[in-house]
């Protein structure tokens, strides 16, 4: 509970001692040991930074908002610190370097704060940390932050795609306006729990949330893998189930018109959670071991089309030693009543679905078709009043798989129910060559025009 593997624990327990030392030197100047005392207050600040922060970037080891916890605590005291004890963690590169961290994860529309009021996207304040792991609602004070660091944010609109080793990356387009798309993809191994975040994404577009990383927090702990945004397997289609394992970035490429990135995980067992939150932390959950290795890769592609819709494509590899149950989870934020319509033919190879403000495309690249669509309301009131549908569907008897889907922004800046997409997708193929991913996606945009897009990307 208190080792440098859980920050938000260890900032909160050696913070104690720290501020006892700094007690000491300020109640008594002349006290024999003062210098003693200053030594271990900075290198026990040190250790805490070094153990909850990445470099570069400012990662993370635990979640964003456990982050925003320590950072209040390191900055909260700072001005003890400076005047006391010859240190200004205000000032610390490291502590900076997180400090950057939580305003890159920074995605729009703060609806949970600010109401109707969020609706500048180029302002931070109006801007909301992305809620990956136990990340609560207002953990990140994005106005309070330069003002007590020395830390000087730039303009939103100068958000770039990049890397942020032991968390993945964060993609960029249009920020700061109406139209901006925001995407996070957690490929990064840092976690001091297990979130079952692995290869999840978290997406906005046109300024508003769409596939969303829940804001469980504690109340209650999410700790299902399905009940994030990537894909889960079990061993059968009724008791679904974790992997766990400690993803990790393979891949990226950030251009003008693409960004893309690749991640992997993993593990030779499953582990059978709760079916629904909470999930207990640190439990003993029922195991099937796999025999071998289970690997699962993921490809995320943001295709910038301003001033058309950017989407994403993600391509899903699983391979398995033995036949499981592939899942696709997705949760989307939807604030009013629950839109998730099949709209694909009962024989289409293409599964697709209408989620209101967008449009989700689904496919196995092998022709098989997906199977089991379930749907699950999920709302949320304990840390900021969270309505949110859950769509899965599956692929039975995987051994070796490839999916792609598509995520398209179907809905208008001011209708808050959209048409679908006029075109559908004529042929999507994805295929991996020695370190070059190439990613080949025709799809008719418009079917009375009979307009076709060709992309051809290399990573």
């Amino acid at each position: 509970q208190v080792s440098p593997e859980n920050n938000n624990f260890y900032t909160d327990f050696v913070r104690v001692p720290m501020l006892t030392c700094v007690a000491v030197v300020g109640g008594n100047v002349t006290h024999p040991l003062n210098e003693q005392f200053k030594t271990v207050t900075q290198q026990a600040l040190a250790a805490d930074t070094f153990h909850s922060v990445t470099l570069p970037g400012g990662a993370s080891q635990e979640a964003p908002g456990y982050l925003g916890h320590a950072m209040s605590s390191w900055l909260g005291d700072a001005p003890l610190y400076a005047k006391y004890m010859g240190f200004d963690p205000s000032k610390d590169p490291r502590i900076l370097a997180a400090v950057d961290f939580q305003f890159q994860l920074s995605h729009p529309f703060n609806y949970h704060a600010l109401g109707s009021a969020a609706a500048d996207p180029s302002k931070y304040e109006n801007r909301y940390i992305t809620p990956i792991g136990d990340t609560h609602p207002n953990s990140v004070n994005y106005t309070n932050l330069p003002l007590i660091t020395a830390y000087k944010p730039k303009a939103v609109s100068s958000l770039k795609s990049l890397e942020i080793p032991g968390f993945g990356v964060v993609l960029h387009s249009q920020p700061g306006t109406l139209s901006e798309t925001f995407l996070s993809f957690k490929a990064g191994p840092n976690r001091g729990h297990n979130h079952g975040d692995q290869l999840s994404i978290h997406w906005c577009a046109y300024g508003t949330r769409h596939a969303i990383d829940l804001l469980f927090g504690y109340n209650p702990r999410p700790l299902e893998e399905f009940w994030h945004n990537r894909y889960s397997f079990s061993m059968n289609s009724t008791t679904l189930q974790n992997m766990d394992g400690f993803e990790r970035l393979i891949q990226t490429n950030f251009g003008f018109t693409v960004d893309a990135a690749m991640g992997t995980v993993s593990s030779s067992r499953l582990r059978t959670p709760p079916q629904t939150p909470p999930g207990i932390y640190a439990a003993h959950y029922p195991e099937d071991e796999l025999g071998g290795e289970l690997n699962y890769t993921r490809a995320v592609v943001l295709v910038k089309q301003s001033p058309q819709r950017d989407y994403i494509v993600m391509k899903d590899d699983v391979a398995a030693p033995l036949p499981l149950v592939a899942s696709f989870n997705q949760w989307y934020m939807q604030d009013g009543p629950p839109v998730a319509k099949v709209v694909s033919s009962s024989d289409s190879l293409l599964f697709t679905v209408d989620l209101g403000n967008s449009t989700l495309f689904v496919a196995s690249m092998d022709g098989t078709k997906m199977t089991g669509f379930t749907t699950t309301r999920w709302t949320n009131t304990s840390e900021g009043n969270e309505f949110a549908t859950g769509i899965r569907v599956q692929r039975p008897n995987v051994t070796t798989a490839s999916f792609v889907a598509l995520l398209y922004p179907s809905g208008s800046l001011t209708a808050k129910t959209a048409m679908i997409p006029t075109g559908v997708i004529r042929y999507m193929y994805l295929i991996s060559i020695y370190a070059y991913m190439y990613i080949y996606i025709v799809y008719i945009l418009y079917t009375p025009l009979l307009l076709f897009t060709y992309i051809e990307i290399h990573i």
